[in-house]
């Protein structure tokens, strides 16, 4: 009987050992921590009284206090894209036109979109806000024809703040309809067209035409036209998206 027991001893002992042992053998497992969501982002000034513009944008969290981006752009001139962590951003602004600020403000970048971050105006505060262009975690999300190359695609943008609204023809004030009462700070989402082609864009309020552009389109290819200026003096200008 004490030999039985003995046995039972020994062999339990035995697996405890064994226990303990490749207890330190095992591997520990470490898990990334979670990739934080970002914004693509560019700088556009449509404020001609601000001069070149200046535009720093801090991080978050333990990087508030550090520039992650910063651009300077002329009136009616966009930056390159930048990639930088999304959310409420702290975004400094300064101005050097005859208009001088040095703001700093919290603009929001949305997580995963490409957006255009636009001075509206300088003055009397800085109006800054940042406009939809497409998201970027998916390439079928701004696929315009499934990579085939036979469309582009073009928005409109109205920064004209004299105006209620306007509308954007093709060929003449009464041609084909692309967008219509687009209000300041507004935009008319991507239209697609044929490439290969030059349209003509005329923005008018319906009896008036303010201004045209020649606008050249590729295949596979987002644009963004956009209109500066007041009534009197309109510039048209055509920014190139991300593809």
């Amino acid at each position: 009987m004490l030999k039985k027991k003995m046995h039972f001893i020994l062999l339990f002992a035995s697996f405890f050992a064994l226990l303990i042992f490749t207890s330190g053998c095992v591997e520990e497992v470490s898990v990334d921590e979670p990739a934080r969501p970002t914004a693509s982002i560019r700088f556009i000034s449509a404020d001609a009284d601000a001069g070149t513009t200046t535009f720093s944008v801090f991080g978050r969290f333990e990087d508030s206090t550090k520039v992650v981006a910063t651009a300077s752009v002329g009136y009616a001139s966009a930056s390159s894209y930048f990639t930088i962590p999304a959310g409420n951003r702290k975004v400094r602004v300064q101005t050097s036109g005859t208009v001088k600020k040095d703001t700093t403000l919290i603009v929001v970048l949305n997580s995963y979109m490409q957006q255009s971050v636009f001075l509206w105006s300088a003055s009397p505060t800085p109006n800054v806000t940042a406009s939809y262009e497409r998201y970027t975690y998916s390439d079928e999300a701004y696929k315009i024809d499934s990579g085939k190359g036979t469309k582009g695609a073009v928005k409109f943008i109205n920064a004209l703040s004299d105006v209620a609204s306007v509308n954007v023809s093709l060929d003449s004030l009464k041609g084909t309809a692309l967008f219509t009462s687009i209000a300041f700070k507004k935009y008319g989402g991507y239209t697609n067209l044929a490439a290969g082609k030059t349209y003509v864009f005329v923005v008018h309020d319906g009896t008036k035409e303010y201004a045209r552009v020649n606008v050249p389109v590729s295949g596979n290819t987002r644009y963004s036209v956009v209109a500066f200026g007041k009534s009197s003096g309109v510039t048209l200008k055509i920014f190139t998206d991300d593809k």
